[in-house]
């Protein structure tokens, strides 16, 4: 089993992530057992969401780059 989305969520929950860079690619994939990016505490209400802030977008070929910073 992957691990990655257990190792992203203890970094998020530790509040040791500054910077994130997401790729989106014009492909979806759908499975009933795909992992979230983030697994850990999460939040229950939409107010302890973590902000994503200084958002920027680039296409890169067919992706989208989405780059941006934590508090």
């Amino acid at each position: 089993m992957e691990g990655g989305s257990q190792v992203n969520g203890s970094f998020l929950d530790e509040g040791l992530i500054d910077k994130l860079l997401f790729f989106l690619s014009p492909k979806l994939l759908g499975d009933h057992q795909a992992l979230g990016i983030f697994a850990g505490r999460g939040v229950t209400r939409l107010e302890e969401a973590v902000a994503i802030k200084k958002i920027k977008t680039r296409r890169i070929g067919e992706d989208i780059l989405l780059e941006g910073y934590l508090d």
